[in-house]
C-alpha cells in the first residue's frame, strides 16, 4: 500500500495517462498502449488513485482512444477500467467520473463495441460491462 501511494503521488500516474493520449505517430505501440492501461486498470481499484487519473484525464482517454481500439485485449481493459470508474468521483476537483464518461460520448462507444464480434471467452464478460455502464449511465444521460 505505502508503495502504491508513493506511485500515486508521483509524476507516474500523469506519464500512464499521457500514453493513452498518444498514438502510434508519436512512438506509442499497441504494447506501450496496452501496459499503460493495464497499470491504469490496477489503479482504478483504490479510490486513492482517483484524483491522479482526474488530473490526467484518463476517463476521457480510455473513452476515446482505448475503448473501440481494434486490439479486443486493449478495448477489454477499457470497459473493466470504465466499470471500476462507476459511481466515482474527484470531490476536490469536482468531477464525477459518470458525467466524465457521457461528456466523452461512451454510450456511442458502447454500441460499438456491443456490435464487434468478440470471442466466446470474452464475449460473456463485455456483455456484462456494457449491461453494467448501460444501466448506470443509459438512464441518467441519451445517448
Amino acid at each position: 500500500r505505502d508503495l502504491r501511494l508513493r506511485f500515486i503521488a508521483s509524476p507516474g500516474v500523469q506519464t500512464l495517462c499521457e500514453y493513452l493520449a498518444r498514438g502510434a505517430s508519436d512512438g506509442v505501440t499497441q504494447e506501450i498502449r496496452y501496459r499503460a492501461s493495464f497499470c491504469i486498470w490496477t489503479l482504478s481499484y483504490h479510490d486513492e488513485a482517483i484524483p491522479a487519473l482526474c488530473a490526467g484525464n484518463a476517463t476521457v482517454q480510455l473513452v476515446k482512444q482505448n475503448l473501440t481500439h481494434v486490439d479486443d485485449k486493449i478495448s477489454r481493459l477499457a470497459l473493466s477500467t470504465l466499470v471500476n470508474f462507476l459511481n466515482k468521483e474527484d470531490a476536490e476537483q469536482g468531477v464525477a467520473l459518470n458525467e466524465v464518461m457521457a461528456e466523452a460520448n461512451i454510450m456511442k462507444s458502447l454500441l460499438e463495441l456491443s456490435l464487434r464480434k468478440w470471442t466466446a471467452k470474452d464475449k460473456k464478460d463485455v456483455e456484462a460491462d456494457i449491461a453494467k455502464l448501460n444501466k448506470t449511465l443509459g438512464t441518467r444521460f441519451s445517448a
